[in-house]
């Protein structure tokens, strides 16, 4: 939904084709300088402080605040801020985290865990948040200017978001468990 949300206003904010793709292009310098940042420096400390199991639960979170601010005031620089947050929290904690939940594991789980992850949870997200710009948000001249829905959106989102950090929680409770026994998941 951000994404979508950013390439429509950056079309509609600037005219020019070179502008846009300059823009565009800043922005994901943003992203990942910000990753890089966050990996170098941040991380660790996040990690250390409130564990794995919480700072999975930092991304819904980010990306519930992100929506929901576009939602509040639905501009391209608003857009943007969120995408490059989410973005950052995603690459830059989100996904060690999710490689350290595959420490307390074995190899076949670790390889079936990951092909899971990757297929059904990055692309259904992908494929919903899709779905909700093609039925709801879609742009089009018959809606232009106003074709993105805060309420629905902010509704789907927030679906979304409470059942993502239920199994976030979930995942970081096991991790939790594992960790404390010194187990590992077979």
């Amino acid at each position: 939904v951000v994404d979508y949300q950013v390439s429509v206003l950056t079309v509609r904010t600037l005219a020019d084709r070179n502008g846009q793709i300059a823009f565009l292009g800043k922005v994901n310098m943003l992203i990942n300088c910000g990753t890089a940042v966050l990996t170098f420096v941040g991380t660790r400390p996040i990690v250390n402080a409130i564990g794995v199991g919480r700072s999975l639960l930092l991304l819904p979170v980010g990306m519930f605040f992100g929506i929901a601010a576009m939602c509040w005031d639905h501009s391209l620089w608003t857009a943007t801020a969120a995408q490059v947050s989410v973005c950052i929290l995603a690459y830059g904690l989100n996904s060690p985290c999710k490689e350290l939940l595959y420490v307390r594991t074995s190899r076949d789980i670790k390889y079936k865990a990951k092909s899971w992850s990757d297929m059904y949870g990055n692309h259904l997200m992908k494929l919903l948040g899709s779905q909700m710009n093609l039925w709801v948000n879609m742009d089009s001249d018959a809606c232009t200017p106003h074709c993105f829905e805060p309420r629905a959106t902010l509704g789907a989102a927030s679906a979304w978001v409470a059942l993502w950090l239920a199994v976030a929680a979930a995942m970081g409770a096991r991790h939790r468990e594992l960790e404390k026994r010194g187990e590992y998941v077979r």
